[in-house]
């Protein structure tokens, strides 16, 4: 079982109870003993992905304070039985006003894709806080909180990274290089060009097609790029071209993106799981995409 430590600011939603322990956190290979005397500590706790985490490979762990007096939170960690190892972020101890709200950001862990709760079954885990009043000197103490999870994200991330990991078992899928741009102006096309390549390795992966974006659209008009091919170890390495124009070209498509970029694979593995598989641009094409809607919508 994996467990997130985290000390940093963050972003997130969260509700839960808190139950507070006198013991030491367990785990920990380093930190300030907990004192056996618990003051009157309390907060709310909940796990949730923002849309700018999606491609940063992170997640929030929100507290708030619901506690008539400040909360210093030295340390924070989420354990969970869908995370098979622990991911570790360390930061400088935040204190929250009664009523105030944090988010805490972590690195997500590797996942328990082989554990009996990859199904998604069974508690979520819990939060370990370790928090002090503030005060020069305070001892700290340990505060176990049951998270709530209102976007269902640590089942999200469970079952697209569990995907993930299947897929590229058996496929490595390629992005651009660069953006192939044919044209000038606003008649200008463009291409990413991708390359599905077999690993040699036992099972196979179906692609049914690619998502249109928040920036990025088949030239065709269409709402998805058309794959419909399998990829095993007895096949070749299959080069694929989405033929692409901008999905919109009002002032905020740009400005406000978060995830244009991202292409959106729907993916089947002989394994079972099937989901969207994520697969970011580069920054380098990234830029190019941006550039391009810049030239074809004129600004």
């Amino acid at each position: 079982m994996g467990r997130v430590r985290v000390r940093s600011a963050v972003a997130g939603v969260i509700a839960c109870t808190a139950v507070l322990a006198a013991s030491a956190l367990t785990g920990c290979t380093s930190g300030p003993s907990v004192s056996p005397s618990t003051p009157s500590f309390s907060a709310e706790a909940a796990i949730v992905q923002g849309r700018t985490d999606y491609t940063r490979g992170v997640f929030s762990i929100e507290v708030t304070n619901t506690a008539p007096a400040p909360v210093t939170i030295v340390d924070a960690s989420f354990s969970s039985p869908r995370f098979a190892d622990a991911a570790v972020r360390d930061g400088d101890p935040v204190t929250l006003s009664p009523g105030q709200r944090i988010a805490l950001r972590a690195p997500i862990p590797a996942l328990a894709c082989d554990h009996a709760a990859a199904d998604g079954t069974g508690d979520i885990g819990t939060v370990e806080l370790t928090v002090t009043d503030g005060a020069s000197g305070a001892t700290p103490t340990a505060l176990t909180l049951v998270p709530t999870d209102p976007n269902n994200t640590v089942d999200r991330l469970l079952r697209e990274g569990c995907l993930v990991e299947d897929v590229d078992a058996v496929v490595r899928i390629e992005p651009p290089t660069a953006l192939r741009v044919e044209g000038t102006g606003s008649s200008a096309q463009a291409f990413i060009d991708l390359t599905f390549t077999p690993t040699g390795a036992d099972g196979s992966a179906d692609f049914d097609g690619i998502r249109s974006t928040t920036l990025m659209s088949p030239a065709d008009g269409a709402d998805s790029w058309p794959l419909g091919f399998t990829v095993d170890a007895a096949s070749e390495p299959r080069p694929v071209t989405l033929p692409m124009r901008p999905t919109r070209c009002d002032p905020h498509a740009l400005a406000d993106d978060k995830v244009g970029t991202v292409l959106v694979i729907d993916s089947a593995t002989s394994t079972g799981r099937e989901g969207r598989y994520l697969l970011p641009l580069p920054p380098a094409v990234k830029a190019q995409v941006y550039s391009y809607i810049s030239e074809v919508c004129g600004d």
